[in-house]
């Protein structure tokens, strides 16, 4: 098994380290300035040794453990009487019931004390890396203070994790002697009784000890299963962190303003997605509610020289928001209105890419935004009325943020 495997758990493991590797250095330089070096070096080394781990534990040590045992239960029950077999899949599902509800609890114990190993094996390598600047300031001390105090969390988070390690063992201690305690009663009642004889007995103690060997032994997989995903999980963390984890509402809001600096403001197009702030259950329920909290958005971000573009919401059937109705009519009237106030308040260009303003101008569905830039007014327009939903609309742009607190539903978040 480990000359015709250990090739696929060694590919697996260079295969992982490099995607990590890769995908680091194509961090922003943001990223890398928050210098977590020797947490993420920590989190690689446990994540690539629990891959390891995952497969040895999946493939070659479960599946035949939890047949074995199944084979044996069958066996008592066919050979000897119901009796046993059902002594044996109760002490089973205690033993895993057990197993199962125990080490979720204390994962959150092992899941802690990991992250404060990472942060102070990282302030290790920190300090260590910046051993200049600490001796020239003087910092030696409190750079010990610093990575005390992470260890002295991680050693309190280390004794739950060993307590309730413990307190694992011992459930499982007991619930595999109360079933090996019945059995065994059960078996010698049995030969007392004449319907079993010595050999039934001999031959129910030699199946306890083949089917609670491997029993204890997978309690301890599953242990090991779950350390090894929590492992795994900090490491698929730097590949995949998660929008809102590295990036989140406010951060994405700042990033706009510095690319501002960056590239200049008419460069700049972030894209609002029209509609998604009134789709159930947590986004606005009416026009007005949701027109306000979109028409902030482009005041701050206009204020700012920035014109965003919109892309228009259309729920996917397959998606957790495919039965609902897209935004009404109405909305995307009044907010086209808004957004060409807006505009001609700060007197912004119209964003480049998207074909000239004016109706019947846009080159792509995404630009159709383009085609009321240039068009006449409604109230103005001789032949068109002004439609119910834009009455009071004309000049309404409502009065510039003071930061970027405009309010918004989760759904847009």
């Amino acid at each position: 098994r480990d000359v015709v495997f250990g090739k696929v758990t060694q590919r697996a493991m260079r295969r992982v380290s490099m995607a990590v590797f890769q995908h680091l250095h194509a961090l922003s330089l943001r990223f890398h300035l928050e210098r977590q070096t020797g947490g993420i070096t920590r989190d690689i080394e446990r994540g690539t040794k629990a891959i390891s781990s995952l497969v040895g534990y999946l493939l070659f040590r479960i599946t035949p453990t939890v047949l074995e045992i199944l084979m044996v239960a069958v066996i008592l029950f066919v050979k000897l009487d119901w009796v046993f077999g059902l002594i044996t899949l109760v002490t089973l599902a205690a033993y895993i019931g057990f197993t199962v509800t125990i080490t979720d609890w204390r994962t959150q114990f092992v899941r802690r004390a990991n992250t404060l190993d990472s942060e102070a094996y990282g302030r290790a390598i920190d300090s260590l890396l910046n051993y200049e600047t600490v001796k020239y300031f003087g910092n030696e001390k409190y750079e010990a203070e610093r990575y005390d105090n992470s260890l002295v969390e991680w050693e309190r988070m280390a004794l739950k994790s060993q307590r309730s390690l413990g307190m694992l063992n011992a459930a499982q201690a007991g619930v595999i002697a109360i079933g090996v305690t019945l059995m065994v009663l059960r078996a010698a009642a049995g030969v007392v009784d004449g319907t079993l004889t010595l050999g039934d007995l001999v031959m129910v103690n030699a199946f306890l000890l083949q089917m609670f060997q491997p029993l204890n032994f997978l309690g301890v997989m599953y242990r090991q299963i779950k350390e090894s995903i929590t492992d795994v999980e900090r490491m698929f963390a730097l590949l995949c962190p998660g929008k809102q984890q590295y990036i989140g509402r406010s951060n994405w809001i700042e990033r706009i303003l510095d690319a501002r600096e960056v590239f200049g403001a008419s460069c700049v197009i972030p894209n609002f997605v029209a509609g998604i702030e009134m789709s159930r259950p947590y986004g606005f329920t009416s026009v007005e509610d949701a027109i306000r909290s979109t028409a902030e958005g482009l005041e701050f971000f206009m204020s700012q020289g920035i014109t965003p573009r919109f892309t228009t919401w259309c729920p996917e059937p397959l998606s957790n928001l495919g039965s609902q109705e897209p935004a009404p009519l109405e909305y995307h009237l009044r907010l086209l209105q808004v957004y060409r106030d807006t505009l001609n308040k700060y007197r912004l260009a119209p964003p480049p890419g998207y074909g000239p303003p004016g109706p019947g101008q846009a080159v792509f569905s995404v630009s159709s935004f383009m085609d009321v830039l240039a068009a006449p007014s409604f109230s103005s327009h001789p032949e068109r009325p002004v439609p119910p939903a834009l009455n009071g609309v004309e000049g309404s742009a409502v009065e510039r943020s003071e930061g970027p607190a405009f309010s918004h539903s989760r759904a847009e978040q």
